[in-house]
């Protein structure tokens, strides 16, 4: 299952609306989470009539894209606290769509799927070899899957590893910084390797938050670190591995 501490932090930022927060176009420090679901959107493309999973939906982001698709929504998420921000949105038609409370390591789902979708999902499960065949298991024949995975070998991921001091400096001494749990770190090849054990092939990939100031500059100046990056990240710089902090992998289940 799901470590508790996941589980608690995650709670706690459903509590606090921060995590509602992080789509907030207006909030600079939101770039990294608006454009990946911008670039998801992008890859998924036309998927009207399709009935569609979003795994670990958090409150909802995908919610509007999906539902103006005239597509099918079901929102997984292990955090009640998530579901109920969603529950609570005005603004989202509860008829349209349908929310399960659980977590999905240990959970039994017998309703397939055409689309499954996972942004900030697949790092935080022990086993992400048993979660993708599960994958697999609750998908149509025909099904695709999108996953973020956040970039092991990027330039802002190593200045954090090797300023270990300055973060924990500016953490203790100056509270500049974040208590996030502990989560995987992907290479690319580690993911194609996850796609190929749950027998999918790959249709498309695309690289997301493009940075060249990186850590510790995104703690200290945020604003100025973001604006960087939605400039270069329509450029040549975006095909850079080493330069982006995510990215983003469709596959088709294999017939």
């Amino acid at each position: 299952m799901t470590t508790p501490t996941v589980q608690n932090f995650f709670e706690q930022k459903a509590k606090t609306g921060e995590w509602r927060g992080l789509y907030d176009l207006n909030n600079p420090s939101s770039y990294p989470f608006v454009i990946r679901l911008k670039k998801t959107i992008q890859m998924l493309d036309k998927i009207d009539g399709k009935n569609v999973c979003d795994l670990g939906c958090g409150t909802g982001a995908l919610i509007p894209f999906v539902t103006q698709s005239n597509a099918q929504y079901t929102g997984i998420d292990f955090s009640e606290e998530m579901l109920s921000k969603i529950r609570n949105n005005e603004n989202i038609s509860s008829s349209k769509i349908k929310l399960k409370h659980m977590d999905f390591n240990d959970a039994y789902i017998e309703e397939k799927f055409d689309i499954l979708v996972g942004l900030g999902f697949i790092e935080y499960f022990e086993d992400p070899n048993k979660i993708i065949k599960k994958c697999n298991n609750i998908m149509e024949k025909d099904g695709t899957i999108l996953l973020s995975f956040p970039n092991r070998l990027c330039l802002d991921f190593l200045s954090i590893r090797i300023l270990t001091l300055v973060r924990f400096l500016l953490k203790k001494v100056f509270k500049i910084g974040r208590n996030n749990p502990r989560r995987k770190m992907w290479s690319y090849n580690e993911a194609l390797e996850l796609f190929d054990y749950g027998e999918f092939e790959i249709v498309s990939i695309k690289n997301y938050y493009t940075n060249i100031l990186v850590y510790p500059f995104t703690m200290l100046f945020p604003n100025l670190a973001f604006k960087i990056s939605s400039l270069i990240e329509k450029t040549f710089l975006n095909k850079l591995r080493f330069l982006n902090g995510g990215f983003l992998v469709l596959a088709r289940k294999k017939k």
